[in-house]
């Protein structure tokens, strides 16, 4: 597809997870005390089944096919990929820093679509509060 614009196109802040991150997100929200942030939004992603949560949980975890297919019929050049919300700073430092190296680092290495395309945002994993 050719659009008419001279100049590439960055979607930024394009959400993303990994299984790891996603199952981790997963049984945070079922276990988080309810007025922990994000505690209900996460909640209610991970247990209704509706067409549109089950596009959402979908599309979170792909970075290849349907991404790239969106990206292509939108005239989308890049993707920043920033770590879906809450990121890892619901979970302790070693797990957080685990999964965020994975998210950033590991995952994106071994993706097919061409490294310019889909750009990591850093994920930081926060010192313990404790």
């Amino acid at each position: 597809m050719s659009f008419p614009w001279p100049y590439r196109r960055i979607a930024t802040e394009e959400a993303f997870s990994v299984p790891e991150v996603f199952e981790a997100l997963r049984g945070w929200a079922a276990a988080a005390d309810p007025a922990e942030p994000d505690q209900d939004f996460w909640d209610f992603v991970f247990t209704q089944d509706t067409p549109g949560l089950q596009r959402v949980r979908r599309q979170l975890l792909d970075l290849e096919g349907e991404r790239l297919e969106i990206m292509a019929a939108n005239g989308v050049d890049v993707h920043l990929l920033s770590l879906t919300a809450p990121g890892v700073q619901t979970f302790r430092v070693a797990e957080a820093v685990a999964l965020a190296r994975l998210a950033v680092l590991d995952v994106p290495a071994g993706l097919h679509a061409p490294r310019a395309r889909l750009v990591p945002h850093p994920a930081r994993a926060f010192p313990d509060a404790e």
